[in-house]
């Protein structure tokens, strides 16, 4: 029975935990998977790291892939500046697209998410995780280390960043703080949050210097160093065009960027019909690369 586990925990790409000659084989289950659509099938696990827990949806494709599967971060959208976010059923439109096209899906939560009903300590106790977290990248961190590890099948070498709105602030924070990061995909990203969000210098002064600092991918345009796709509608109401275009323009003159501005749709639309697609492209092209150099 265990050499059948451990048959199948090997077909399915897993690293299975090492052994002794004095004991018996240790391995562990192979992870539950649950069948999401037609080309995708998904693993709801949780990583607790320093007293901070990570929730992981990690989506594998149904159908073999030939090599190594590439492997996109998907951070979760809708959180404002002060707090992180869960992930909520709301944002698996954002993840199965990749799937289908033969992408591994991570999303993760991002630590400090505002509880409901909330009181005063209890959001301050989360702002605190927040930061704590670098305002995501310490999850996706964790995120990455832990499929990586776990699941051998995954290509290391096309590794991508994505996410919408405040998740593609998160994702471009990412992009800037880990290195195995070979691209990104943000989506009417929220690049300078203290311009959008507190012109008039109200925020507590933990979550300003933050923002001054990491947390602000316009801070960290100058030194920029991840091919960059940007997509945008000019006509978007929750985060101004401006916010993209003002990044953009920062941005080293040798990092290759693609700048896709939509003529018209809001805020979400112009993700799932433009940008995801326009995203697999690009990181498509990114990973043939990696492997020809």
């Amino acid at each position: 029975m265990r050499a059948a586990v451990l048959a199948f925990a090997l077909a399915a790409g897993l690293s299975p935990c090492g052994s002794s000659a004095q004991d018996s084989p240790r391995v562990e289950p192979p992870p539950v998977f649950v069948q999401v659509g037609p080309h995708a099938r998904v693993h709801q696990t949780s990583v607790t790291r320093e007293g901070a827990t990570t929730t992981l949806w990690i989506y594998l494709p149904r159908a073999p892939q030939r090599g190594r599967i590439p492997v996109v971060l998907v951070a979760p959208a809708g959180a404002s500046i002060f707090f992180g976010m869960n992930l909520g059923e709301e944002s698996r439109p954002e993840h199965l697209p990749y799937v289908e096209a033969g992408f591994a899906v991570i999303a993760y939560s991002v630590s400090g998410a505002e509880p409901d009903h909330a009181t005063g300590a209890q959001r301050l106790a989360a702002m605190r995780d927040f930061i704590r977290s670098s305002g995501g990248i310490a999850d996706a961190r964790v995120a990455l280390e832990h499929v990586l590890h776990t699941f051998s099948s995954l290509d290391p070498d096309c590794v991508f960043a994505a996410g919408h709105s405040s998740g593609g602030s998160v994702a471009l924070r990412v992009a800037a703080a880990l290195p195995e990061i070979r691209g990104v995909a943000a989506y009417a990203p929220v690049t300078d949050p203290l311009r959008l969000d507190d012109p008039g210098g109200q925020l507590p002064l933990a979550l300003r210097r933050f923002y001054e600092g990491v947390g602000s991918p316009q801070v960290s345009a100058h030194r920029w160093h991840t091919p960059t796709l940007l997509v945008h509608a000019n006509d978007d109401r929750v985060v101004p065009v401006e916010q993209t275009l003002t990044f953009r323009a920062a941005l080293p003159p040798e990092v290759p960027v693609e700048l896709v501005r939509v003529p018209a749709g809001d805020h979400y639309g112009p993700m799932i019909e433009v940008g995801i697609p326009r995203a697999i492209s690009f990181f498509r092209g990114l990973c043939e690369r990696a492997h020809t150099r």
